[in-house]
C-alpha cells in the first residue's frame, strides 16, 4: 500500500479532476504493483502505453505522487512536460 501522503496527493488529484478517490487509488495500486502486467496478458510496456490510448479519454501522468503532467489523451503521444517525455523514452526503447 502506499504512505499516508502518496494516499493524499492521490485522493487531492481525484477531487480536482472530480473524480473517485478509490476508483484512482485502485488504478495507482495496480500500476504499481505490476498487477497491470499481469492481468494484461504480460503485454509490455509500451503495449500498455497503446492501450491507454485508446481506451482513455484523459490521462493522468504521476511523477514522485505529484501530477506531472494531465491531459486528453494525446499527452501520450505529444507530451509536454519532460517527466512524461522521458518516461514515454524509457517505455519505447
Amino acid at each position: 500500500m502506499f504512505a499516508r501522503d502518496v494516499i493524499q496527493e492521490i485522493a487531492a488529484a481525484a477531487e480536482a479532476l472530480g473524480v473517485e478517490a478509490a476508483a484512482l487509488l485502485a488504478v495507482a495500486e495496480v500500476e504499481s504493483g505490476g498487477a497491470a502486467f499481469a492481468l494484461g496478458g504480460g503485454r509490455r510496456d509500451d503495449d500498455k502505453i497503446g492501450f491507454a490510448r485508446e481506451v482513455s479519454d484523459h490521462v493522468v501522468f504521476f511523477r514522485d505522487g505529484i501530477i506531472a503532467e494531465e491531459g486528453p489523451q494525446s499527452i501520450l503521444r505529444q507530451p509536454k512536460s519532460q517527466p512524461l517525455t522521458a518516461f514515454l523514452g524509457s517505455v519505447r526503447s
